[in-house]
């Protein structure tokens, strides 16, 4: 006797393999998805472009979406940066929003950046040039 398979009696769409789906196709899927959740401004088209629309366009949008070429793509950019922090946090998002297993790596590479760290140094240099007293300027610069 037989196995039993439903496919035999019932007419159900095949889902499409994740394997035969590129980087280009997961990102469309993916923007299409964030704009049905969120109302499109001119202001957030233009975040999207700068935020997520920058890091995707440096993914190889032929190639399969697997973990690895998101990896690879995150190790080009300069650790502890922005742009490091963006690429794990947009990758990650792609990679959730795919369904990829092992994704929790991207997080790993994240890194110490902190747009917070970044003000307070911005902020002492500027004090530091409104300085004319050089061995006050010097001081600062040491610190």
């Amino acid at each position: 006797m037989g196995k039993f398979n439903w496919a035999d009696w019932v007419d159900a769409p095949v889902a499409p393999q994740k394997e035969n789906i590129t980087i280009g196709d997961w990102v469309e899927r993916f923007e299409e998805d964030y704009w049905s959740k969120v109302k499109r401004s001119a202001n957030k088209e233009e975040n999207w472009k700068k935020d997520y629309g920058l890091v995707f366009s440096r993914l190889p949008k032929n190639e399969q979406l697997i973990v690895e070429v998101l990896v690879s793509y995150i190790k080009i950019t300069e650790p502890d940066s922005r742009a490091r922090k963006r690429a794990c946090d947009y990758c990650h998002k792609l990679a959730e929003f795919a369904g990829l297993e092992g994704r929790e790596i991207i997080k790993s590479y994240k890194g110490s950046y902190s747009a917070k760290s970044v003000d307070i140094t911005r902020q002492l240099n500027s004090l530091f040039k409104k300085s004319s007293n050089k061995k006050e300027t010097w001081f600062h610069s040491r610190l």
